[in-house]
């Protein structure tokens, strides 16, 4: 079930030696790739914390997408970059924040932030402990 017209909902961080994607699907699908090869998948479907995750992310992704503009380049992170993507049906909409600021919940993205945050502390306390 969607909570949105949101089909995706993607965050991009800037790593040292590479790019982490923390993407959700409107299904609650969750998924974590980075860009060396690394990543997981398939999480959301055994662990109902990961697609909880997921569409609070999903519904993250709609709540600020007003926020956001209306892109087709989708160019990586620069360093201490964090860069979101919503899917719509009219688009692809972008927004890019300063990790720090993120961090420091300070910026006006910070719970977007902290919805893709919740996908990777699902899958480090579900999957990667394992």
């Amino acid at each position: 079930m969607a909570l949105s017209n949101a089909s995706a909902v993607l965050m991009d961080i800037s790593l040292p030696q590479s790019t982490a994607t923390i993407a959700a699907y409107a299904d609650g699908t969750a998924s974590i790739y980075i860009s060396n090869g690394g990543g997981y998948l398939g999480g959301s479907e055994s662990y109902k914390s990961i697609r909880d995750a997921g569409l609070q992310m999903i519904a993250a992704g709609h709540k600020f997408q007003p926020r956001m503009q209306l892109t087709k380049q989708f160019p990586l992170p620069a360093k201490g970059e964090v860069v979101f993507y919503v899917v719509m049906s009219g688009g692809v909409y972008t927004a890019r924040a300063p990790q720090t600021e993120l961090d420091q919940r300070t910026h006006q993205f910070t719970e977007l932030y902290a919805a893709g945050q919740e996908i990777i502390t699902q899958y480090r306390l579900n999957v990667a402990k394992k």
